[in-house]
Parts: structure tokens; sequence; C-alpha cells
């Protein structure tokens, strides 16, 4: 993976992109499962709160996102986290601002970047 952040001393602003291979295929009929794991895992964040969620199958991929802010120490910070699959793999795309505002503020340019990819089907 990779993480792109304007501070290279802190992660508290970021985008961060993972993809990895799960070696099973995922199938639309999987979505319901993968949608519940991800918001359980989202809600076990301290302070979480999900202030929007969707999951989606199509053509191109099945996948699930959220939008959430949650407590870290004394700062309470937003991120947008998506999950795509397509066949055996999953890519992680996380956009996150050091503070609410901060996140607010990129998120217009945190838009294109978690949503203008596409996973192929080659190796």
């Amino acid at each position: 993976g990779v993480v792109y952040t304007p501070d290279p001393d802190s992660l508290d602003t970021m985008i961060s992109v993972e993809i990895r291979d799960l070696g099973t295929v995922v199938w639309q009929r999987d979505l319901r499962d993968i949608e519940a794991g991800f918001l359980n895992g989202l809600r076990a964040v301290p302070g979480s709160t999900i202030e929007r969620h969707e999951a989606y199958a199509n053509e191109f991929a099945i996948g699930v996102d959220a939008v959430q802010t949650f407590q870290d120490g004394d700062v309470v910070r937003k991120r947008w986290v998506r999950l795509l699959y397509k066949k055996s793999r999953q890519a992680r795309v996380i956009a996150q601002g050091a503070t609410v505002e901060e996140y607010d503020r990129l998120r217009p340019l945190f838009a294109p970047c978690l949503t203008t990819f596409r996973l192929h089907d080659g190796a």
C-alpha cells in the first residue's frame, strides 16, 4: 500500500491505498456479510459515529463505504473509508482529516481519489 500526506511527520491527514488478493473470490451474494463486518469494525473504534454508509454491487465492483468521525485521544477525526472487491482483490482506500474541519476542507480533493479508480481483472 501507499500513504499520501501533506506532512511526512504526521499521518493525521492522509490518503491511504492498499490492494491485496484475498485468495478467494468475492460474489455479490457476499455483500450483506461484507457490509455487516465493515460497519461492525467501524463501530468498534472509540467514539465512532457513522455519518453515512453505502453498500453496492455493479458491473465494475462490489463495495462498501462510509464516512466516520471517531475519537483519537483528545481529537475528533473524520475519514471516508471505501472497500472495493473485484474477483479476489480487495482495495481499501481511506481519506482522513486530522480534524473534522480539515476533512471538510479537503473533501473536494478527497472525492476524486476515492471515486475515480477501477479494479481490473488482470494480474
